[in-house]
């Protein structure tokens, strides 16, 4: 909660410099994480290893609810793997 009241206060202050004009190459940032997108490829391979490395039903439920999450179809190589895992 402490965080999100910084960074607002954080994007207020950097706003309201921005607009007074106290430097012309500030520039307003936003606070997202600057990690790589990760590409479909990527996501089936991690998840088809995911799959394969299954101990327990719990581990399987986990997987395939983190899995779903995602708005997409997850490609035929994650559904395989993952109903060998359920056997």
């Amino acid at each position: 909660m402490f965080g999100v009241r910084a960074a607002i206060k954080n994007a207020v202050v950097a706003r309201s410099v921005a607009t007074r004009g106290a430097s012309s190459s500030l520039v307003a940032r936003r606070f997202y994480s600057e990690q790589p997108e990760e590409t479909y490829e990527q996501f089936t391979n991690r998840y088809v290893k995911f799959f394969e490395n299954v101990d327990d039903q719990f581990e399987l439920q986990r997987g395939l609810n983190n899995c779903f999450a995602y708005d997409l179809v997850p490609d035929v190589a994650i559904c395989e793997a993952a109903l060998r895992a359920a056997r």
